[in-house]
């Protein structure tokens, strides 16, 4: 099958690609990679179910034009966040294991020479991936094929004449409160973009991200500021870098692994649910808040600052969370919580700080000159399966050819060991 560059438009008469604004390439893998990122101030739930808790309160009901506009992952506070980088040190072991997340797309003919038709395919990890049944919207995979659906149509591709097929590998645990959709959504938002060859610019790209995976629009460089916006159709609703990587080097996010498994409540789950709790306006506040003076601790490099924010931030999640019946945190969770209390308590300063994201595990901020010391508090605890430990780093990137993982002659994800 031929890898040459084909440019279709639609005023030829076997126009089945594009509608001239671009040109794209079929048969032709594009790929990318996203990090991780740790929300230091969280968003939790979304603007459509707050609406309708607000609408059921008075006796009235959304429209279904008024939950499209508002159903597209929109936060109720701005929040802020650090990417990490895509390489992660394993202390156990004294070696870099990557983790990130690598994904490829590419287009084929709705129609092959062979006359089959194609359709549009997710796989992750090797297996093949379909919209969720249970899950408002088709959950993630349903995201990504109504998001790859308004990337391909604004930029002039006929959805109707291309199909599209997404491979991608994961070196994050799934479903484990990790921000593996976030690392997902933002490499294969990033992916399309580069393939249907339109520039939407940084901004746009976080906004379709957003629509795959709420926190996929914070994976851009270094420290991040997502702005909750205020528009029904949530074009001012973007994450934006407030500071690069390099300006806090130092700072040290260790990953604790306490239960690799997938949780049983899914993180859209919990947040449809939050926003059902009588202490969730009073969350909004208190997140809000907590972002913008983030901005200024960040900038100041003020260690005590951030770790007073964030933990208090974490814990403020988990209660709302708890009020409505989600405890995400296990037995192991807290022993790993009381530790880092205990060591601060010790040292009689602020030399780590926790924050749990929607899921048992938990992120450990320190410094560099302290990470030794956190090391070896949270090495003594028999519960913790896995350690990692990651730098700030940068936002989603493009791999060249090579890293593809798709095997274009075949038209299949090429079946290969996973990384990690």
């Amino acid at each position: 099958m031929s890898l040459t560059r084909i440019v279709i438009f639609n005023n030829e008469k076997n126009a089945c690609v594009i509608s001239g604004k671009v040109a794209i390439e079929l048969y032709k893998p594009y790929t990318a990679r996203a990090p991780a990122s740790l929300g230091l101030v969280a968003q939790l739930g979304k603007r459509v179910e707050l609406e309708e808790v607000r609408r059921d309160r008075h006796g009235t009901v959304l429209s279904e034009m008024e939950k499209r506009k508002y159903g597209m992952n929109l936060p109720n506070n701005s929040s802020v966040s650090v990417t990490l980088d895509y390489m992660a040190w394993d202390p156990k072991t004294n070696a870099y294991v990557p983790f990130s997340t690598t994904t490829s797309v590419m287009f084929v003919p709705a129609v092959l020479p062979s006359g089959k038709r194609s359709e549009n395919a997710i796989y992750l990890n090797n297996e093949r991936q379909y919209p969720s049944a249970e899950e408002k919207h088709g959950g993630v995979i349903g995201s990504m094929l109504t998001v790859a659906d308004k990337i391909m149509r604004l930029a002039g591709v006929d959805h109707r004449k291309a199909a599209l097929l997404v491979v991608s590998e994961n070196t994050l645990p799934t479903a484990a409160g990790l921000s593996s959709s976030a690392s997902g959504g933002a490499a294969f938002v990033h992916a399309l973009v580069a393939a249907v060859n339109y520039d939407f610019g940084k901004l746009r790209e976080s906004e379709f991200a957003r629509e795959v995976s709420g926190s996929a629009a914070r994976v851009k460089d270094g420290f991040n500021f997502w702005f909750r916006g205020r528009a029904r159709d949530g074009n001012d609703s973007y994450a934006s870098s407030i500071m690069p990587a390099t300006h806090w080097p130092e700072l040290k996010d260790v990953i604790v692994v306490v239960d690799g498994n997938g949780k049983e409540i899914s993180s859209r789950e919990a947040h449809e649910r939050s926003v059902r709790s009588p202490l969730y306006e009073k969350r909004i506040r208190f997140a809000e808040r907590n972002a913008h003076n983030l901005i200024r601790v960040i900038r100041a490099k003020n260690f005590e600052g951030l770790g007073h924010i964030t933990m208090a931030d974490s814990d403020n999640v988990h209660e709302v969370l708890r009020s409505v019946g989600i405890n995400y945190l296990t037995r192991e969770s807290e022993e790993v919580k009381s530790a880092i209390s205990e060591l601060n308590r010790r040292e009689m300063k602020l030399v780590a700080a926790y924050s749990f994201s929607l899921g048992p595990n938990l992120h450990v901020l320190t410094t560099a000159e302290r990470l030794d010391m956190v090391l070896e508090t949270i090495g003594k605890i028999g519960a913790v399966n896995d350690l990692m430990v990651l730098s700030p780093g940068n936002g989603p990137e493009l791999l060249d050819e090579k890293a593809s993982l798709i095997d274009a002659a075949n038209l299949a994800p090429l079946m290969r060991k996973q990384a990690g």
